[in-house]
Formats: C-alpha cells, structure tokens, sequence
C-alpha cells in the first residue's frame, strides 16, 4: 500500500530528471529529413550550447556519407540579464548508399550526439519537384576500336543554379577522354521553361569489348521556399544542395575490321591532305630555298592519331625537316590535323619530281577502306644567270666612228689627219663620261632619297603577302573552300609569324575572320552544310582587305615626324 502511494511521485521524479538531463545535453545533432532519395543530399547541424574552440569528429561520417560542404556559425544571446554563447556546425550529406543508413553518434569534446537513421530510397533523376534533374547519351551505340564517340550530358534547371554549381568530368578506363564546346539554350518541358546546360565529351575507345561510362555527378545548390520564411533556420542558410547522377551507359567497342587494307588503323569521317608552297612558286633558282607545308586533317580522329608521312629523298636535293604540328580542333567534335613542312635547297638545276603521298583510312560509316592522295609535284631548278622567260639583250651598243677622206689626203696627209682624228675622239670620250657620270650621280642621289621608305618594309614579304591576298580574293570569288584555306593559311602564318594555323589566325585577332575560317573547315566535311558557307567567302574577303588597310594605315602612322622636337 505504501508503495502504490509512493508510485506517483516516483514517476514524476524519474520523469523530470529525464528532461533535465535533456535539456542540459552540451551537444544534439539534427537533419532537415529523415527519407531522401539515393544522389540527393540532406542537411546535417550538430550544436553546442557552449562556445568551443574545437570541431566535431566527423571522419566517422566517411564510411557512409560523402561530406559535400560545411561552415560553422556562433550565437549569442542574452536572456534575462544572462549572456549565452552557442555553436552551430552545418553539413551537407551525400549517401553512399541506398537502404537504412545511419549518421553514426559524433563527438564533440568529452560530449557526443545521438545516431539518427536515414531511409535512402532509389536514385531519382529528378530533384525539388523536376526543378532540376540530369540526362546522359551517345551518339551511336557501336563505335571500332580508336573511334570518336560522342557523350552529352544536359543538365535541366528551372532554378538558378548556385555560382558552385559543379558537373564532374567522366573518368574511363581503357578510353580517351576530350572535353568539347559546351551549349546553353532554353527549352519548355510540359509547359515549363528550363535553361539547359550542355556539355559534350570526345571519347576514343583503346580495346574493343563493352565500354563501361560511370555516371557523372552534379553538385548544386538551389533556393528554397524554407530560406526565405525562416530567417533562423540553419538548414536555410545557403539554400539546398542537390546532388544528381546521370545514367550509367554502355557501348560496344568493335575490333579492327578485317576488311582494312591501310598500315595504320584509322577509323575517321573524312580525311584530307592539303598542300602549300610558299610564295606559290615551284620554279627556283639554284641555291635558292623553298618551304613545303602539308597537313592532313581527319575528321574525328585526334591530331596524334595521324601518322607523319615520309619525306623525299632526292639526289640533287636537300630536305630539311621542321617540328611537326599536332593540334585538335575542339568545337562540337575532334577534328585532328597534322602539319609537316620542310625545306628544300637544289644542289643542281633540273627538273625533279616530288612523288605522290598517300594515306589509307577506314570510312566509319560507309565501313570500307578509303585513299587520301596528294597528287605528284614537279619543281624545276633553273641554273645560276638562268631565268625562266630569258629576254634577248635590247641595250644600244657604240660603234666607233668612221671619217671618209679623198684618197690624196689619205696619202700625203695622213699623219695631220690621224692626229686631230684622236683628238677628236677624245673629246667626245671625255664628254660621254661626263654625261654618264652625272646620269649615276642623280641616280644614286635619287636611291638614297628612297632607301628610307624602302627599308620600312621587306620586298619579299610584301610581295609575298600581296600574292597571298590576290590569291584569297580569287579563291573566294571562285567558292573554294580548299583553296580559300589554303591561300588563307599561307597568307595568315606570313603575317603573324605563327606556323600553326589556328594560332596565327588567334595572333591576327580578327574574331570575324576566325569564325568564317573554322565555318569552312566543317564545311569540307559536311557536304550538306555548304549552303552555310554563302557568306563565309564575302566575308573572308572583306575582313583580308579590312586588315590589309588598316595595316597601311598604321604604318603609315608610326612613321617618325620629320622633324622631331627636342
């Protein structure tokens, strides 16, 4: 009976001292949910009612958690008349895994939190209501071995994105991985505006089989209604952080095919070898020099990809190699191109012929063997004095004057006669030297007044570079797009000094020109889309005489003052 009495009392103070001892724990742990879906993140705050100098353990979260972002926050506040100081630390969780996962007790100090259990439900590809979500694909199912394949992901928001907004790269073993043009448009998706964001990927497969591609991750942060209700909520700070995973995708790699006649395998969309002089001219003289340029350009196949071709051995000519070239051409695939030059220097005149280079490639798509030829060159060495159009020699020559005498006088006069016959001769000897003399010196004085203006700029370059213009102008007006490149690339490492391509239009700094250039390399690959090059060839003209005026001008403009102060 006494005990029954007692019994309420007893509850009651059992009771309260559970709620003291609650409510004088140093240190909890919260999350903002307790069910989320695998790739999506939860927030984690741990708090202290107590300043510390000291971080929470939070290497226990390793095992199954990725931790994505942390910070740290101090309050302080006074309550009747009593200053209280507490601590905040805000984390941002990924799962590892789905199932029931636990966030493990952590310490803090000689005070520990309590575990918290998260259900991770399946991956969804959508997160915040579709605001935002990923996609994956490829642009074919089946590639060869060392073929380009195409991966694009496209990320769909109809949030603004944080500024730490971050899509991984994919990561493939046994693959080549190039990193291409990224894209951002609009688009409506069940009535919905969404801003996408694209990004493409180049990817070579090194051994043929099934190709694993592991699915890239995107980390950001959104806005949340919660952020702008609820000024003290701490999993409100930054907004919510969203972590999706695109799909994991495969495809078949196919071995080389049989069928390839070719020493080196490669698998490409188009191949093409281009061919330039420079200055144009195949007819030299002997102990002058010339440079040939060749560059092979393979339509999805990388720059390193492209084997060198052999250079001549000729006897009577010496060939001097140069460094090659080796760039990829990144826009919405990999166009790779391969640039060898080498001088040539006759040690004999005649004529000589360079022979025929060729390149074998697989056509991808028509799936057959296929040949890139550039053609033989014929190059004529003229002997030292040998000029290719000899002209005959029109200058006048000086007879001696003849004197007609009677014959007496030839007689008995003679001597008198031959006397003042030398005198004569003399005198106008004398008198043309003169006259040659001041004709040399008004020339000379002539040539100096124009050294000046002449030492302003280098024949041959001038010369060079107006023939490398005529040469634009004309393969413009005839709508070539080859012969427009190549004149454009003579005529664009001339005047910047640059070997690679790409790198002297970049040097010029003419965006226009740069972009029609790029427009007609596609252009030679895709048939179809060579009624977007209309324009392109106006437009290369006029940008090449915009420059080529402007360049006058401002040489024009540097020129030194005539009389400069002191």
């Amino acid at each position: 009976m006494v005990l029954i009495r007692r019994f309420p009392s007893l509850f009651f103070t059992t009771l309260w001292l559970m709620l003291s001892a609650q409510a004088i724990a140093a240190v909890v742990a919260e999350v903002d949910r307790l069910s989320i879906g695998f790739g999506e993140t939860l927030q984690l705050v741990v708090r202290s009612d107590q300043q510390s100098s000291d971080n929470p353990d939070t290497s226990v979260l390793a095992a199954d958690f990725d931790v994505l972002g942390s910070s740290q926050s101090t309050r302080r506040s006074i309550i009747n008349g009593r200053s209280e100081i507490s601590s905040e630390w805000l984390y941002t969780l990924a799962p590892k895994r789905e199932g029931q996962v636990v966030i493990p007790a952590i310490r803090l100090g000689s005070e520990s939190t309590q575990p918290i259990s998260i259900d991770v439900g399946p991956a969804s590809q959508t997160s915040a209501d579709a605001a935002v979500f990923l996609k994956s694909e490829l642009d074919r199912p089946q590639v060869y071995v060392q073929q380009q394949a195409i991966l694009t992901l496209r990320v769909y928001h109809a949030l603004a994105l944080g500024r730490g907004a971050n899509l991984s790269e994919p990561s493939i073993p046994d693959a080549i991985v190039k990193k291409l043009a990224y894209n951002e448009y609009q688009t409506r998706i069940d009535g919905r505006e969404y801003r996408v964001f694209e990004q493409k990927f180049a990817i070579f497969p090194q051994r043929s089989g099934v190709l694993d591609i592991p699915p890239s991750v995107l980390t950001a942060t959104i806005p949340t209604r919660r952020s702008s209700r609820n000024l003290l909520d701490p999993f409100a700070n930054n907004g919510q952080t969203v972590r999706l995973m695109s799909e994991a995708l495969q495809i078949e790699v196919r071995p080389q095919d049989a069928r390839y006649r070719g020493e080196h395998w490669l698998p490409a969309n188009n191949l093409i070898i281009l061919d330039d002089w420079n200055g144009g001219d195949t007819t030299l003289s002997l102990g002058d020099s010339a440079t040939r340029t060749i560059t092979v350009i393979a339509d999805g196949l990388l720059g390193a990809q492209i084997p060198p071709l052999p250079v001549p051995d000729i006897p009577g000519l010496k060939f001097y190699p140069d460094q090659p070239v080796v760039s990829d051409g990144e826009g919405d695939k990999i166009v790779g191109s391969f640039t060898q030059s080498y001088a040539i220097i006759a040690t004999q005149a005649g004529t000589f012929t360079l022979p025929e280079q060729r390149i074998e490639w697989w056509d991808s798509q028509a799936m057959q063997t296929r040949s890139a030829l550039l053609p033989a060159q014929t190059l004529t060495i003229l002997a030292s004095g040998q000029t290719q159009t000899p002209t005959p020699n029109k200058s006048p020559t000086l007879a001696s004057p003849q004197i007609d005498a009677p014959a007496a006088l030839m007689t008995h006069e003679q001597p008198q006669t031959t006397t003042e016959h030398d005198h004569s001769v003399w005198w106008w000897a004398i008198g043309l030297l003169t006259t040659m003399w001041l004709a040399s010196s008004a020339m000379a004085l002539w040539l100096w007044r124009r050294a000046p203006q002449q030492a302003a700029s280098t024949p041959g370059q001038s010369t060079a570079k107006h023939s490398g213009e005529k040469a634009i102008y004309q393969a413009c007006k005839d709508k070539d797009a080859a012969a427009t490149l190549t004149a454009l690339r003579h005529w664009a490492t001339l005047r910047s000094g640059q070997r690679d391509f790409a790198a002297a239009l970049a040097a010029i700094g003419d965006d226009k020109l740069q972009q029609q250039a790029e427009l007609l390399q596609r252009a030679l690959f895709h048939p179809e889309g060579a009624s977007d090059t209309h324009n392109a060839f106006a437009t290369i003209e006029t940008r090449v005489k915009h420059l080529h005026s402007r360049k006058n001008n401002t040489s024009n403009a540097s020129l030194a003052p005539l009389y400069p102060r002191k």
